[in-house]
């Protein structure tokens, strides 16, 4: 497709100039800002005016949604259907008409649709009904619902790293969203990655961008909003039935409940997974189960039974059909020649010989070193296989950063956690609320049509699925696991004793994960793209080099602290005013303090492995566990996480108000 791009490069340059896109030499990026972003080396890159705009980091925008009566609880009734609505918006006093809402997310939209909680996240697109409107020429817009987060900046300081080390990464600013003159609360904007993210970060000659993600991402996402493509999820289990795109009449909720046979139920020729799963004490599988179904391992990408198919950026062969969840997932509209040249990258970054010819080293080694300093396992490094982007331009890759929410060793590292806080209360009987039973859940719905003993987080597949996410995390869910199974003789002091050993061995966990093995469930093998790279001694060097360079300017000089001080300062009045917020203010100045703590912490171990004082290997520090930073002192579920407990209503009026320190 790079030839018809280049035919239409004169277009497409006026059509950036009248929507305010310039030459990134000729503005400031975030100049408002305390950390000041890197601008793309990329001479081709483009910068617009809705960076400048919208996505001024420097205070809170405040965003009005007007929408009809009845579409707002047509909305709020089937979520999961991430059906388009029109409606007006007004942005910082400007006006916009006819532009398209909806839901957006995968288990965190799922774990909102089965709550009390209507505060979704949204999806923006200004061009959806009037295809001549953009916001200063922005197409889409993310406002995240800050979910899974105490902290409330886990996805904006990881987004703002990203970028301000090199590596494209979407803009995010904070807005206090009212719908319907009605005070909704304290969101997180973020720039969408599409047509508008290219132009600026690579120039209107970009490549092609993909977003890989197996099969059971895909029955959730639907692809709705594809630059180029018609958004149909493929290759979908016998009996199921494809998601919708645009022109398709199937739901997300349908596809959903087509993974669950049709009924929301598990295969009733499966057994139960025990409360205490671990790989250790797995249960008899079924006569002609398959245990390598279960593993990232095998060609599986994130267990599940859910193949890989090109998510995990292994070679298999040159057929196009072994890479469906890559290419049945481009954001850009591809054909065969870019499936070719796709296919031949991965092929030679199969053998490890001359990278720098298929692997942009230079940016993909700046992303890992940001995504491993964040401790970020629902994604590429871990088991899911999800959350990522990947982008190609003349047959080099590199990686794009999307959803870190559970970012700051949130997804398993805390020893469970998806959500928790205010405003998401379990209906009764629900598992993970206290002195709920096997009786309790045993029939009934909650209070949006789930049966209660569903794992609400994500569509119920089958019992791999079920126990690939219970062990996302191996050596942290096996202290977990041991440390219930102790739990359950003690008394309640000697509970919650060792409960508390528990997290804090976590802690420590996650803030000592080693930079040259920071993999979580899966193997180098299994994850080509990072696996070549630090397997290659010349490439390694470079990564500890770039770790040196991310510490001392973004790190060990303060800087980003002093962020974090800013945006609490900041986002704190809305925090204490937001009537739909997950967490409260109480719970926010713990999440800020713990952050704090661990980022300085991370530091600190990982200064320490660069200079030989930490092994950099999980190997080596098995051995060396006296030379491990100390982390006990800090609870990671502070920050939030993405287990299910804790999801109690807390009284708003009972907090105290407190600067946060």
């Amino acid at each position: 497709m790079k030839a018809l791009r280049k035919f239409g490069i004169g277009l497409v340059a006026l059509a950036i100039t009248l929507t305010g896109c310039n030459s990134a030499e000729a503005n400031s990026v975030n100049k408002d800002t305390t950390i000041a972003r890197e601008v793309n080396s990329k001479e081709t890159s483009t910068d617009c005016e809705y960076t400048d705009k919208l996505f001024d980091a420097s205070y809170v925008h405040t965003i009005n949604i007007e929408i009809a009566d009845e579409d707002w609880q047509d909305l709020v009734t089937n979520p999961l259907d991430e059906t388009y609505y029109s409606c007006n918006i007004t942005i910082d006093g400007e006006n916009y008409k006819n532009i398209g809402l909806r839901t957006k997310g995968n288990s965190s939209l799922t774990q909102v649709a089965h709550s009390d909680s209507d505060r979704y996240s949204f999806k923006i697109k200004f061009d959806k009904f009037d295809k001549e409107q953009d916001y200063y020429g922005l197409e889409k817009l993310s406002l995240n619902n800050i979910i899974q987060d105490a902290t409330f900046m886990k996805d904006y300081l990881s987004y703002k790293l990203m970028g301000d080390f090199g590596v494209a990464s979407p803009y995010v600013s904070y807005s206090y969203i009212t719908i319907n003159d009605e005070e909704w609360g304290l969101y997180l904007n973020v720039e969408d990655i599409d047509s508008s993210f290219l132009d600026r970060n690579y120039g209107e000659d970009h490549g092609e961008l993909y977003k890989p993600a197996t099969d059971i991402d895909n029955m959730v996402q639907g692809g709705k909003d594809k630059i180029g493509n018609n958004g149909v999820a493929p290759n979908m289990p016998e009996g199921a039935a494809p998601v919708a795109g645009e022109n398709q009449a199937t739901t997300n909720a349908e596809a959903t409940n087509a993974v669950n046979n049709q009924s929301g139920e598990l295969p009733t020729d499966m057994p139960n997974i025990p409360e205490n799963f671990s790989p250790e004490n797995m249960p008899n599988m079924p006569e002609g189960f398959d245990p390598g179904q279960m593993r990232p391992d095998g060609g599986k990408g994130m267990g599940g039974g859910m193949e890989a198919k090109g998510a995990d950026l292994k070679y298999v062969d040159d057929e196009a059909s072994s890479y469906a969840n890559i290419f049945d997932n481009a954001e850009t509209k591809i054909d065969d020649t870019d499936k070719e040249r796709l296919i031949a990258s991965l092929k030679q970054l199969s053998t490890g010989e001359n990278l720098e010819e298929v692997v942009d080293i230079d940016a993909t080694l700046r992303y890992f070193v940001v995504h491993n300093f964040v401790d970020n396992y629902d994604s590429y490094t871990g088991t899911m296989l999800h959350n990522y982007y990947l982008y190609e331009e003349d047959g080099k890759l590199s990686m794009l950063p999307w959803d870190y929410n559970l970012a700051f060793g949130a997804f398993g590292g805390a020893g469970g956690g998806m959500g928790g806080g205010r405003n998401m209360e379990r209906p009764n009987g629900m598992p993970g609320q206290e002195g709920a039973s096997n009786a309790d859940v045993s029939e009934g719905t909650n209070a949006k049509g789930a049966s209660p003993n569903q794992d609400i987080t994500k569509p119920q597949g089958n019992l791999a699925d079920q126990a690939a996410t219970a062990s996302q995390s191996t050596a942290a869910n096996k202290e977990t696991s041991e440390a219930k199974n102790t739990v359950e003789n003690q008394a309640p002091t000697d509970k919650q004793e060792v409960l508390n050993e528990n997290t804090q061995n976590s802690a420590t966990q996650m803030v000592n994960m080693a930079i040259d093995t920071p993999l979580s469930g899966t193997t180098e093998e299994e994850r080509p793209l990072w696996g070549q790279l630090i397997s290659n001694a010349t490439y390694k060097e470079q990564y500890h080099q770039l770790f040196d360079e991310f510490l001392k300017n973004h790190l060990e000089n303060g800087v980003v602290e002093k962020e974090i001080d800013r945006v609490a300062e900041m986002i704190s009045p809305y925090i204490q005013k937001d009537p739909t917020g997950f967490y409260t203010y109480d719970e926010f100045q713990k999440g800020v303090t713990t952050l704090k703590s661990f980022i300085n912490l991370r530091t600190e171990s990982i200064r320490k492995q660069l200079n030989g004082e930490i092994p950099s290997t999980t190997e080596g520090q098995k051995t060396a566990s006296d030379k491990l930073v100390d982390a006990s002192s800090i609870n990671l579920s502070d920050m939030g996480s993405n287990h299910q407990g804790d999801m109690k209503r807390n009284d708003k009026e009972s907090e105290t108000v407190q600067p946060v320190s």
